[in-house]
């Protein structure tokens, strides 16, 4: 905590699913933190034994935030954890959620899970969710735990519940993969590890990243079309910057998004949103969770 306030961090409390650490062109550091997202706990083999609470991620995205080597850390790789960084930040969460009573993690590896309820932590055992029938559950306790989920009933590893596509689960499933990025990459084409050339969203100052956590969704699809004639096709639940701060996809007409012009050397700049058409059921690659920023 000491660590985390001495680097001047700013919270972002976000509530699409993402979880991560940033570094502006400037060196602000930011954390942005979903509290209804809990991380699976999975074994060597990927198979799911315990789960983490949202204040795990937050504590975890904390010891990023402390770790004043990021730049070098994030993109040092690691035999168990991927990334010198997650390793550190893993290990410095273990240490103080093991003796609240969490599993500790062993990789870099498990989905997010969303809950719906808040989590409390105490000396004596788990940490526990109180489920919107009343009930309190542990977080050993598998069923029921997401037991309430945008009006869903699903299990742990599927937050999204029925596989309609209804975009509901998505997590803040954003661009259709098929999007072209800066480099000239597809969307699908991310993983994790890949640099990413960025734009801040407040002032669209350029700049990289590496990307910390990905996946390919199936979520309500729509058509972005801007001023200069510009379109994005994402998902019903993409998270994207304004001047006023993140808007959903649906809820763009008029308001003001980022467009990067090729032809100008990359110059990002505000544009207005002229149309927002609903195209259907599409495949949409989350915006990535990035660990670490840089000019």
């Amino acid at each position: 905590m000491r660590d985390t306030s001495q680097q001047h961090v700013d919270l972002v409390i976000d509530h699409t699913g993402l979880n991560q650490t940033s570094i502006s062109p400037d060196g602000q550091i930011t954390i942005t933190w979903d509290p209804n997202t809990a991380i699976a706990v999975t074994d060597a083999d990927g198979n799911i034994s315990n789960y983490e609470s949202p204040a795990a991620n937050l504590f975890h995205e904390m010891s990023h935030a402390a770790d004043k080597d990021l730049a070098t850390t994030s993109t040092t790789p690691d035999a168990q954890y991927e990334f010198v960084a997650e390793r550190i930040a893993t290990e410095r969460t273990n240490s103080i959620i093991v003796p609240l009573g969490e599993e500790g993690r062993t990789n870099h590896s498990g989905d997010y899970v969303a809950v719906n309820n808040p989590t409390e932590h105490t000396a004596e055992g788990k940490w526990v969710e109180v489920g919107s029938d009343g009930q309190v559950r542990s977080s050993t306790q598998a069923d029921g735990f997401n037991d309430n989920w945008n009006g869903t009933d699903s299990d742990p590893d599927d937050p999204g519940g029925s596989s309609d596509g209804d975009g509901g689960g998505s997590l803040g499933a954003c661009v259709s993969i098929d999007s072209i990025l800066p480099d000239g990459r597809l969307a699908g084409e991310i993983v994790v590890g890949d640099e990413l050339q960025l734009a801040d969203e407040r002032m669209l100052e350029p700049g990289r990243g590496v990307v910390s956590y990905s996946q390919i969704k199936t979520a309500a699809g729509f058509r972005i079309t801007t001023e200069s004639g510009t379109s994005l096709k994402c998902s019903d639940t993409a998270p994207i910057p304004t001047p006023e701060g993140l808007v959903l996809a649906p809820d763009l007409l008029g308001k003001q998004v980022a467009v990067r012009h090729d032809s100008g050397n990359g110059l990002v700049q505000w544009e207005t949103v002229i149309a927002v058409e609903a195209i259907g059921e599409i495949l949409a690659s989350p915006k990535p969770s990035i660990m670490h920023r840089w000019k």
